[in-house]
């Protein structure tokens, strides 16, 4: 409902300049009555039928085209605005997350903390709560004065138009303890579905508590504004009630609403309880009590919602969108149309195969392509290219130049399906994981959904792209790419269909892979190293009844380093000094991933007050031996899977157990097992009281929780999620139910407030696991002063990346194209230290750059960077938030992978975002033309979001890190104790 009475006000706004509105509405009859009522034309349609369908329906009726065509709906299907663009129709959207924004001429997101797209090619983006529309009568009001009354009489309840989970019961049973002297008005919106509680509970509090019921919208306004304090849902009338000055506690109706919330309250304008869900009467009570009796946090609640928004956000939207109606269609939009309703026109052209199924060729050389390419006459085909190398990027010119074939853009494919993808991929290893729930299961790493540590979740991507492509389009597709597994799951899927296929993809390391595939070498390797390492550690092993009871600190190499004479710890930082400082003995527990024997040797040299113990040193032979003689069995049988292995109905039996058998074939399931193992034998011999590890939710946690708590069953087990957060770091998510089968710590700290709520409201934690703690070495260099000023001129772009080979190649083809609008500006990239300089210098031999290119290479620290720096590019990199800390715009390069990098998660002050070359001249322009006053407000609430993602480590923060107790609920600890492997998951080794 606040979409339809928020089009009222701007339809009558612009009615007043002079403009015909027409509306067209999809489902909810009462709506269209509304609608009719205020005296504007509609058009209804029901809920199931076709978005394109009907507006292409609507178009077609007799009658002029619209000037302009708004939607107001979270997601838009990109069909709607290609029926559009064939009629060269100026199209708007608002608050719109979907995945038709490609083609926009104006953008107005109101929604604060909302936008998580980047800016549209060609669009202009106008964002801010200052565009909120909103009822004429917030203004009015707004301008008035408004007093705090230090003795409240009146108090505010509503949920929304429909207030589908009936949260407004949850507040009448908070309502019933509340003083007898304040008067409750409580507005019940149209659609409300729940009329019969409802009246159950007006008999209920009859005469217990003053309620005044409202079912109309005339007396809205002034009574928001009479107000003391106000209960609301966080959606459009959130914004009513901060630009009338009530102070308001606010709980989310859907998810997308907690942005809302959380945005507010960062800004002190709002109290947010939550989610509906987690909503309880005792909380709303509390805090209601609470604000009533402090009239000064009243005031400041009041001063700084109306500070925010001014209630002119129709008049604004008005102006914009009389401005885009009265201009003259541009060329661009008629070149657009005119191409897509030839495109729309034109045959498709004889398939592959005479009975008219089309078909699919996969490749990764140039000359099998060429000669596949006549024998099945491929001249009407698309091709897409999956990867970027040398040799991908001749055989694009030659199927664009030779072969006359339509190019798939890969990534904006990518971009637009990255979303849906994320939870469909969590759910289908989250089912996997609850149905083989064993050791040697959870030790194959595919299992914790990493993207960085297998290929399964980009080759599944990939994968159902292909199909969907087949599915929706009879003209046959090439696909480039040298992935044998993906090509060969896809061979699969076509001979099912009646489809002809042929796989010409020969792959990387076709040796390698036979070597693996017959002989068990990598594991025999794996055991010859580790017996070594085993002989060469067992020096290191301690007094079991001198460090009984410690704090084992677990650290892994090469993250951790040793640079001689010291070590360097890359998690905990200081930490580990400081838990000795108050009393605690700890020790560092060493893993090796890499490099053990070269880490072994030099670790006897290190001038170390702490022990630093290399996991092999509580390893016996016979560990060695069992957990040797376990890979090797389950290399010779793999894993044997009890369903069919499907996502969204689609087969994906290949790509699965080729991951089975790569965890079988290489060394990782040996080392997790052995970690295991280790971890079983620390617990017998030292029974320490406190174990703290760096949480990714990765395999081997889970097999070293596995292996301590079956010999010490009572050590408390932290986890410090210490990383950043994306919607990229799919390890760190769980699909339904499948947390409370997973091996978990007993507490799991987060680096910052921001991860902690974005895990909680994706992560599907059990409740009370999260617990806020601190940055212990992500605290951004000190050396640097923070900008309170900007340059005159932004001209040094600093272009910071990862450690993705995809992602070099990707930016590198960015600038390339960006480089002839960016005269004047200096380029230099900075490669994420160690692996990062190997793979830009073979992004920079892929990528043919023009002689002369203008940028650099960064050779110099990170502070000294960032001092140079006057904008910062990145494409997932977290210089990004080092750069917001000290007052330095940053850029968001969307290359479009397929699962969301960007770490700065709702983050929109002093960061801007581009995902065309075009768009990032424009967006540099819009920087350095911001206005002095909102380049420092930025600035601030950029500062304080740095704050909040990695605060200081203060005492009071380091003392979660030390405390020996498990602080949560006992029902929430008794419900983690089930995950843990008492319930089924025993030692293997």
């Amino acid at each position: 409902m606040g979409h339809v009475v928020r089009m009222l006000w701007l339809a009558q706004s612009l009615t007043a300049r002079g403009l015909a509105v027409e509306m067209l509405l999809r489902g909810e009859p009462e709506a269209a009555a509304m609608i009719r009522q205020a005296g504007f034309p509609v058009q209804a349609y029901s809920a199931g039928a076709s978005a394109v369908v009907t507006v292409e329906r609507y178009l077609d009726q007799p009658g002029p085209q619209p000037s302009v065509w708004v939607n107001d709906c979270l997601t838009v299907s990109p069909s709607v605005h290609a029926a559009l663009q064939r009629r060269a129709i100026p199209i708007v959207s608002l608050d719109d997350e979907g995945r038709g924004l490609s083609r926009l001429d104006l953008v107005v997101n109101a929604m604060p903390a909302f936008w998580q797209e980047a800016l549209p090619t060609g669009a202009q983006m106008y964002q801010g709560p200052e565009y909120m529309i909103l009822n004429p009568l917030v203004k009015v009001y707004h301008d008035r004065p408004r007093p705090i009354r230090t003795r409240p009489s009146q108090a505010v309840v509503t949920l929304g138009g429909s207030d589908p989970h009936g949260v407004i019961f949850n507040v009448l049973r908070a309502l019933a303890t509340m003083p007898s002297a304040l008067e409750w008005h409580v507005f019940v919106g149209p659609l409300f579905a729940h009329r019969r509680a409802l009246d159950r509970w007006q008999k209920r509090l009859a005469g217990q508590v003053c309620l005044r019921w409202h079912d109309g919208q005339s007396e809205v306004i002034p009574t928001f504004a009479q107000a003391d304090v106000a209960i609301c849902a966080s959606g459009h009338t959130l914004f009513e009630m901060l630009s009338v000055g009530t102070p308001v506690l606010a709980i989310a109706n859907a998810r997308h609403e907690i942005v809302n919330g959380r945005y507010f309250a960062s800004l002190g304008a709002c109290h947010f309880l939550g989610l509906h869900t987690a909503v309880t009467p005792g909380r709303i009570g509390q805090a209601v009590r609470q604000l009533l009796a402090d009239p000064t946090q009243r005031a400041r609640l009041s001063q700084r919602g109306q500070s925010y928004i001014d209630g002119r956000g129709a008049e604004r939207v008005t102006e914009l969108l009389e401005r885009l109606a009265r201009r003259p269609v541009s060329a661009r939009r008629v070149v657009e149309a005119v191409e897509q309703q030839a495109h729309a026109a034109a045959p498709t052209g004889p398939t592959a195969r005479e009975d008219g199924h089309p078909g699919v060729l996969l490749c990764d050389r140039l000359e099998p392509l060429m000669r596949l390419s006549r024998r099945h006459g491929l001249s009407q085909a698309r091709f897409i290219v999956l990867s970027e190398t040398s040799e991908h990027a001749a055989i694009r010119g030659w199927l664009r130049e030779r072969l006359g074939a339509e190019e798939l853009p890969y990534v904006e494919l990518s971009r637009a399906r990255r979303q849906a993808f994320q939870p469909r991929y969590i759910e289908f290893i989250g089912r996997f994981n609850r149905t083989h729930r064993s050791p040697f299961w959870l030790a194959m790493p595919f299992t914790a959904k990493s993207m960085l540590s297998t290929g399964l979740c980009r080759n599944t991507f990939q994968f159902l792209l292909i199909v969907e492509l087949l599915q929706t389009s009879d003209r046959p597709l090439i696909v480039i790419t040298h992935n044998r597994t993906m090509a060969d799951q896809v061979v699969l899927w076509a001979r099912v269909q009646p489809r002809w296929v042929c796989n010409a993809v020969r792959g990387r390391s076709v040796l390698k892979r036979l070597f693996k595939r017959f002989t068990p070498l990598a594991i025999l390797v794996a055991m010859i190293r580790t017996s070594v390492v085993w002989v060469l550690s067992r020096r290191f092993r301690l007094d079991g009844d001198r460090w009984r009871d410690a704090t084992i600190v677990v650290t892994t190499f090469p993250n951790s380093s040793i640079q001689l004479p010291v070590y360097r710890e890359a998690y905990f930082g200081s930490l580990p000094a400081s838990l000795t400082q108050h009393g605690q003995r700890v020790v560092l527990f060493a893993l090796y991933a890499e490099r053990a024997l070269s880490h072994i040797l030099a670790l006897r040299r290190v001038s170390q007050g702490l022990p630093v113990v290399p996991q092999e040193a509580y390893l016996t032979w016979p560990d060695l031996l069992a957990c040797g003689v376990r890979a090797l069995i389950q290399w010779m049988k793999r894993f044997p899977y009890r369903e069919p292995v499907q996502i969204d109905g689609i087969s994906v039996d290949v790509l699965v157990e080729r991951e089975i058998a790569e965890s079988c074939q290489s060394r990782s399931l040996f080392w997790h097992l052995c970690i295991a193992a280790a971890a079983r034998r620390l617990g017998q011999r030292l029974a320490p009281a406190r174990c703290l590890y760096p949480f990714e939710n990765r395999a081997w946690e889970k097999m070293f929780l596995i292996g301590l708590r079956e010999a010490s069953p009572h050590t408390e087990t932290i986890g410090y999620q210490h990383t950043v957060f994306t919607f990229a770091h799919t390890n760190l998510f769980f699909g339904e139910g499948e947390a409370r089968l997973t091996p978990l710590p007993n507490c799991i700290l987060t680096a910052g407030e921001v991860t902690k709520q974005r895990l909680e409201e994706h992560g599907r934690y059990p409740d009370g696991l999260l617990r806020l703690g601190c940055a212990l070495y992500q605290r951004q260099p000190q050396s640097l002063e923070r900008r309170t000023s900007r340059p005159v001129q932004l001209t040094n772009l600093l272009v910071a990346l990862s450690n993705d080979r995809e992602e070099y190649v990707r930016v590198l083809q960015f600038l390339r194209e960006a480089l002839a609008d960016l005269h004047g500006y200096q380029i230099r990239l900075r490669p994420n230290p160690g692996l990062g300089v190997r793979l830009l210098e073979e992004a920079l031999a892929t990528v043919r750059h023009p002689a002369g290119g203008r940028y650099d290479v960064s050779r110099t620290s990170l502070p000294e960077d960032l001092r140079w720096a006057h904008v910062v590019l990145y494409a997932s990199s977290s210089v990004a938030l080092a750069a917001l800390s000290h007052g330095i715009p940053v850029i968001f390069v969307d290359v479009g992978k397929f699962l969301d990098p960007d770490p700065c998660l709702a983050m929109h002050d002093l960061k801007w975002a581009v995902d065309e070359p075009s768009a990032l001249h424009p967006t540099l322009r819009r920087i350095a033309a911001l206005p002095d006053e909102m380049f420092e407000l930025q600035q601030r609430r950029a500062l304080a979001y740095v704050e909040r993602y990695f605060p200081a480590p203060t005492e009071a923060r380091l003392q979660a890190f030390r405390q020996a107790e498990d602080a949560r609920d006992p029902d929430v600890a008794e419900a983690a104790a089930d995950a843990r492997p008492e319930a089924g998951l025993t030692t293997v080794a």
